[in-house]
C-alpha cells in the first residue's frame, strides 16, 4: 500500500497541473513565494502556501517549446532574494518551429535572470539578463537544466547530451553539452574554474556563453569551453545541495540508459572531474544493455564513480532519478535521517533513503565474489507515493521555522504535494471517496457521495469534509449535492482524526460532454521516422451538433507521448487546433526499437465539460541480420552506440538512421565498407517489402603484427596504433587491444606519463605497456627497483612465428630502435624537452606536440601533419594524428617549404643530416647525448664519412655512433608493420534485410 512511516504524514498542497519545477523564496517584508514552472513556459506564484495559500498568479509567461522534454526546466531564486529580487530561469527558446534533430539552428536551451517585484512576486519580463545559451537540444531529450547555488556564492548548472550519446558530447570540452556548468550569479567565470580563460596547461579557455560551444574564430583541437566544472553527464536531471556540509558539496542524479542510474558526488573544491558518460555508466564501462547482470571495469580509470548507483530491473524496467535531497538539520527529522540523502524514481513511484554502510562496498568484480560491484550505502524505501515525481525540495512548514519536503507530480492531474514529520504514534488516516455518477448528470440532480471507504489505522474516531468545487461544503461521510449550472467540479473530500489527516479527489462533470473521435491517424495506423502525420479529430456536443476548435469555448488540445517500457516521455505537449501535423520520432536508442510505441492523446473541452480519447501508433518494425565470414562468435559490431555480437538479428524502425560502427577484429583490421564509407556509417533503414537486394558489406585485412620480446633496453618515447615499439606498445581502449603480456593503461589526464615510456605523451590517448612498469616492480629502463631482489630480463625466445603459407610475404622482424635526446634552444613554451618522433629516431627540427602555435618556442609552428604524414624536417612517418611544433622556415607554403623528405618503403641508403641509417645514429654535441653504448663523433670537416655509415654525410653535423666503430651488419625498413595487403578481403561484415 501507498505510504510512509507512521511518524511522517505526506498530504496535498496544491493543485500544479503541467508543473515542473519549483521552488521558495523569503521576501524582505517575510511573506514566502513558491514559483513553479510548466513545461509551455509559464511560471505561477503562490504566496505562503508553508502556512494558508493566499493566492496563486502567473509571473511571467515566456516563448518557449515544449514540445518533447523541453520547456521551463528549472526555476531558482537567488539566496539573497529578500535583497534583490533575483529569480533565474532555464528554459528553452522557441526556436525554428521547435524542430527536433537539426545540430545548427535547432532550439537552444537558456538560463537568464529575471526581477521580481518583492512585494507580490511577479517576475519583469523586461527585467532579463542573459547568462547563457546551450548548443541545440538535438534530439529534443537530455536538457538537464538543475540549479544550485554553492556555499561559495557560485551558480551550478546542469546540462544533459542533447539526447544524441553515440555522438560523445559529454566528453568534449569544446561545448557544453553533458556538463555541471559554474558562474557567478551575473553569468562571468569565476576564478577556481578548471579551464580558465586564456593559455593554462596546454589548452586556451574561452567562453562559450553565445551559442555552448566553442566560436568557431577560436575553435582548435585544444579551445575549451571555461564555464565547464565537471563533465561526462549523460541527463543530470536534478541536483540537491548539502546545507549541513562544510563547503560547496551536492549530489547529481544523472538519468541512465538501460544499466544503470547515477547519483554523482560534485565538490566545490574538487574541479574538473570526469563522471564518464559515454565510455562508462555506473560504476561499470558502458557496453549497452549487455550491462545488465555483468560489469566490466577498468582498473586506473580516469572517471569518477558516482557515490550511490542502482541498475534497473530488467530491459523491460528501466529506472529514472528524476529527484532528490538532503536532509537539514532544520527539518527537525529523526537523527537517523539527518544529513542523509533521499531520492526518488520516476519508474517506481518512491522515495528512498539512502544509508552509509561502509561494509557493503565492494567495486571490484573480481573481489565481489561474482556479484556485482556495491557502493558504500544501502536503500531503503522511505515512501510508497505512487506518483511520478519530477522534482523534490525541503522547504518551509508553519510559521516556527520548520521545514518539509516537497514534491511535484505529474500524475492525477499534477501537483504539489509535502512530507512532514509529525513525532506522532499516531498515524495517518486514509481518504477514499466515490459517487453514484461521475458525468451526464443533470442540472440540480443529487449525487450520493461517500467515504464509507475511508479508514484509520488507529482506529481512531475521524470527521469527513466535503469541498463541492461550486463554493458549497458539506460534513457526514455520506452526502448528496446538486449543481446548478453545466460544467466540470472537482470534489475535495478530507477525513481527520483530530490531529492528521488525509485528502482524496473526484472529478464530477455536470452536463453530457462531447462525444469525440480521432479520425486521423486512424485505428490501427502504423508509422516510419519522420513520417508526418496531421492530427484531426471530430466531436459533438450533447444534441449532435457537430462542434470545432475555436480556442474559446471548444478546445482540442493534442497530448503525443512516447511510450518506452513500462515508462514515457513527452513528446507533443497541450498543442491546440484541428489538424495539427505531427512528425514521428526515431526510436530512442537500440533497445527502445523493440518496445516503444506513440499514444496520441485528445482532450475537447466544450462550454466547460471535457472527454479525452486516446489512439496508440504503432513503428513499422524491419529485422536486420548483421553477419560476420568467417564466423567464430566473437566478431562484434557497434549499432547506435551498443555492441552486439555476430552473427545477430535486430529490430530497428523504418527510415530510422542506424548508426553502425564497425571495429577492428583483431588481427582482422576495418579496411572499408563496400561501397566507400568509413568506419563510422549511417545505414538507413528500408522498408519491410520491395528490399531483398538491400546489402552492407565490411571489408577487412589481416594485419601480421610481430609481438616483440620485452627488451628493457628498449624504451621509446612515442609510440604509434599500428607501430609496437618496446613496453610502450600503441594505442588501446581496452586490455584484449594490446598484445600478449601488456595492459592498457588508462590516463588520469592529458600528458600523463606512461609507466615505461620515457617522456610525456601530451594526447590523452590511453596506451599499452607491461603491467610491471604500472606496478612499479621496475624502473622506467626495465630494471628492478633498488628495494627489489635483481630479476634477470625476461628471455628473449626470438620472433614469433611466421604467419602460415598463403598469408603474407616472408618480411623480416623489425630490429628495436634506439633513440637520442637532443637539447633544444627553441624556448620555454616547446612542451617537449626533447625531439621524438614516431619510430624513436631523432630529428633537428620536431620539437614536441602541441595544440596550436602558443604551444611552441620562438621560430616554431604548430604543424598538422594527418595521422601517418610527415612532419617537415622530421625523419619517419608518425602514425598518430598528433600536431607537431616544427621550424617554421620548413613548413609548406613558406620560402623554405619543400624541405620535406618521403621516406621509401626499402633500406635507407645513406646517412644525412635529413635520414638516418641503422649505425648512424643521430646529432650530438657530447657523448652524454648519446645512448649506452655510442659516443659522440665530431668531425674533423665537412663531409667526412661517418663510421658506420654507408655514404659520406656532406654536412658538418656531429653523430652519435656506436663505440667500437665498425660497418653496418644490415639494413631495416623505417616502416616497422609488416601488411598482408590482398585485392579481395579476407573478412567481412555483412548487413542485410530480412523480410518480415
Amino acid at each position: 500500500a501507498w505510504g510512509c512511516p507512521r511518524e511522517f504524514v505526506d498530504e496535498f498542497v496544491m493543485n500544479a497541473s503541467g508543473a515542473d519545477t519549483g521552488a521558495f523564496a523569503k521576501s524582505s517584508n517575510g511573506n514566502i513565494f513558491f514559483y513553479y514552472g510548466e513545461k509551455k513556459g509559464k511560471i505561477y506564484v503562490s504566496k505562503n502556501i508553508h502556512t494558508k495559500a493566499e493566492y496563486t498568479r502567473l509571473a511571467l509567461q515566456l516563448d518557449v517549446c515544449g514540445n518533447r522534454e523541453r520547456g521551463i526546466q528549472s526555476v531558482l531564486p537567488h539566496p539573497r532574494f529578500a535583497d534583490n529580487g533575483w529569480v533565474y530561469v532555464y528554459r528553452t527558446l522557441n526556436m525554428n518551429g521547435c524542430v527536433v534533430g537539426d545540430r545548427k539552428n535547432g532550439p537552444r536551451n537558456r538560463l537568464s535572470r529575471f526581477t521580481a517585484n518583492r512585494n507580490s512576486g511577479m517576475l519583469d519580463p523586461d527585467s532579463e539578463h542573459f547568462m547563457f545559451d546551450t548548443p541545440p537540444a538535438i534530439g529534443g531529450i537530455h536538457n538537464g537544466g538543475a540549479m544550485k547555488f554553492g556555499k561559495d556564492g557560485l551558480l551550478y548548472v546542469t546540462t544533459g547530451d542533447g539526447g544524441k550519446s553515440s555522438e560523445g558530447h559529454s566528453q568534449d570540452l569544446s561545448t557544453l553539452y553533458g556538463v555541471i556548468i559554474r558562474v557567478t550569479e551575473d553569468g562571468k567565470i569565476p576564478r577556481g574554474n578548471p579551464f580558465q580563460l586564456g593559455h593554462h596547461n596546454g589548452r586556451l579557455g574561452v567562453q562559450c556563453r553565445s551559442k555552448g560551444v566553442v566560436p568557431s574564430y577560436q575553435a582548435s583541437g585544444n579551445t575549451v569551453c571555461s564555464e565547464i566544472f565537471a563533465y561526462g553527464f549523460r541527463n543530470p536531471f536534478r541536483m540537491a545541495m548539502n546545507e549541513d556540509a562544510a563547503g560547496t558539496v551536492f549530489h547529481v542524479g544523472d538519468v541512465g540508459a538501460h544499466t544503470w542510474e547515477e547519483i554523482n558526488e560534485v565538490r566545490g573544491d574538487r574541479p574538473g572531474r570526469n563522471y564518464g558518460w559515454k565510455d562508462q555508466e555506473g560504476p561499470c564501462r558502458n557496453r549497452g544493455p549487455s550491462n545488465i547482470g555483468a560489469c566490466e571495469r577498468k582498473n586506473g580509470s580516469p572517471f569518477t564513480d558516482p557515490v550511490y548507483w542502482y541498475q534497473h530491473i530488467s530491459f523491460e524496467e528501466g529506472g529514472a532519478v528524476t529527484g532528490g535531497a538532503f536532509v537539514p538539520q532544520s527539518a527537525r527529522w529523526p537523527a537517523h535521517f539527518t544529513g542523509n540523502y533521499l531520492y526518488t524514481d520516476f519508474i517506481f513511484k518512491k522515495m528512498f533513503h539512502l544509508i552509509p554502510d561502509a561494509q557493503r562496498e565492494c567495486r571490484n568484480p573480481d573481489e565481489c565474489g561474482g556479484a556485482l560491484p556495491s557502493p558504500a550505502y544501502r536503500n531503503e524505501t522511505f515512501c510508497d507515493i505512487g506518483e511520478r515525481v519530477v522534482d523534490m525540495f525541503f522547504g518551509p512548514y508553519g510559521n516556527n521555522g520548520g521545514q518539509a519536503l516537497y514534491y511535484i507530480f505529474w500524475e492525477n492531474g499534477g501537483g504539489l504535494r509535502r512530507i512532514r514529520f509529525t513525532g506522532s504514534a499516531n498515524a495517518q488516516p486514509e481518504a477514499v471517496v466515490s459517487a453514484s455518477k461521475t458525468e451526464g448528470i443533470r442540472k440540480n440532480e443529487e449525487i450520493t457521495f461517500s467515504a464509507v471507504g475511508s479508514s484509520d489505522p488507529d482506529g481512531d474516531r475521524v470527521t469527513y469534509e466535503w469541498i463541492f468545487g461550486d463554493g458549497s461544503t458539506g460534513r457526514g461521510q455520506r452526502v448528496s449535492h446538486g449543481y446548478g449550472k453545466r460544467g466540470t467540479y472537482d470534489v475535495r473530500l478530507i477525513v481527520h482524526d483530530g490531529e492528521l489527516y488525509d485528502e482524496a479527489f473526484l472529478k464530477i462533470s455536470v452536463g453530457q460532454p462531447p462525444s469525440v473521435t480521432i479520425v486521423t491517424p486512424r485505428d490501427g495506423a502504423s508509422f516510419r521516422v519522420d513520417q508526418r502525420f496531421k492530427l484531426v479529430a471530430e466531436a459533438f456536443d450533447d444534441t449532435g451538433k457537430a462542434i470545432t476548435h475555436d480556442g474559446g469555448a471548444t478546445v482540442f488540445e493534442w497530448n503525443v507521448k512516447q511510450h518506452h517500457a513500462d515508462h514515457f516521455h513527452p513528446y507533443l505537449t497541450g498543442v491546440r487546433g484541428n489538424g495539427v501535423i505531427l512528425t514521428a520520432p526515431a526510436p530512442e536508442d537500440f533497445i527502445a526499437a523493440t518496445n516503444s510505441y506513440l499514444e496520441v492523446v485528445l482532450k475537447v473541452t466544450h462550454e466547460g465539460l471535457s472527454r479525452e480519447v486516446s489512439r496508440r501508433i504503432m513503428p513499422k518494425k524491419v529485422y536486420l541480420d548483421f553477419d560476420a565470414f568467417p564466423p567464430n562468435g566473437k566478431q562484434k559490431i557497434m549499432l547506435d552506440e551498443y555492441e552486439v555480437t555476430l552473427p545477430a538479428t535486430v529490430m530497428s524502425w523504418e527510415n530510422h538512421q542506424l548508426a553502425v560502427t564497425v571495429p577492428d577484429q583483431l588481427p582482422w583490421v576495418f579496411q572499408a565498407w563496400e561501397h566507400g564509407v568509413t568506419r563510422d556509417h549511417i545505414i538507413t533503414v528500408p522498408a519491410r517489402s520491395g528490399s531483398a537486394n538491400w546489402e552492407f558489406t565490411a571489408k577487412f585485412q589481416r594485419t601480421n603484427i610481430y609481438p616483440r620480446p620485452f627488451n628493457p633496453d628498449v624504451i621509446n618515447p612515442q609510440c604509434t596504433s599500428n607501430q609496437p615499439c618496446g613496453p610502450c606498445q600503441g594505442h588501446c581502449f581496452e586490455d584484449t587491444d594490446c598484445g600478449e603480456g601488456l595492459v592498457c593503461f588508462q590516463k588520469q589526464i592529458r600528458g600523463q606519463k606512461v609507466p615505461g615510456c620515457q617522456g610525456v605523451d601530451r594526447s590523452s590517448t590511453w596506451w599499452c605497456t607491461y603491467q610491471a612498469f604500472i606496478d612499479g616492480t621496475v624502473d622506467e629502463n626495465g630494471k628492478p627497483e633498488p628495494e627489489d631482489d635483481p630479476a634477470e630480463p625476461p628471455e628473449d625466445d626470438g620472433p614469433p612465428e611466421r604467419p602460415p603459407p598463403g598469408s603474407g610475404p616472408e618480411l623480416p622482424v623489425p630490429a628495436p630502435a634506439p633513440y637520442v635526446e637532443i637539447p633544444l634552444k627553441g624556448g620555454d613554451m616547446v612542451l617537449e624537452p626533447t625531439c621524438r618522433i614516431a619510430s624513436g629516431g631523432p630529428c633537428s627540427v620536431c620539437q614536441g606536440h602541441c595544440e596550436v602555435d602558443d604551444d611552441c618556442g620562438d621560430g616554431l609552428v604548430c604543424y598538422n601533419n594527418g595521422r601517418g604524414g610527415l612532419v617537415p624536417g622530421c625523419i619517419g612517418r608518425d602514425y598518430s594524428a598528433t600536431k607537431w611544433c616544427a621550424r617554421k622556415e620548413l613548413v609548406p607554403d613558406t620560402p623554405h617549404g619543400d624541405i620535406n623528405i618521403p621516406i621509401p618503403r626499402k633500406p635507407v641508403r645513406e646517412c644525412s643530416s635529413q635520414s638516418q641509417c641503422q649505425r648512424c645514429e643521430g646529432h650530438c654535441d657530447s657523448d652524454d647525448e648519446c645512448l649506452n653504448g655510442l659516443k659522440c663523433h665530431k668531425k674533423a670537416s665537412r663531409g667526412e664519412r661517418v663510421p658506420g655509415c654507408l655514404v659520406p654525410d656532406n654536412s658538418a653535423t656531429s653523430w652519435c655512433i656506436p663505440k667500437q666503430g665498425g660497418e653496418p651488419t644490415g639494413r631495416r625498413e623505417l616502416d616497422e608493420i609488416p601488411v598482408v595487403a590482398s585485392s579481395e578481403p579476407l573478412a567481412r561484415t555483412t548487413a542485410s534485410l530480412r523480410r518480415g
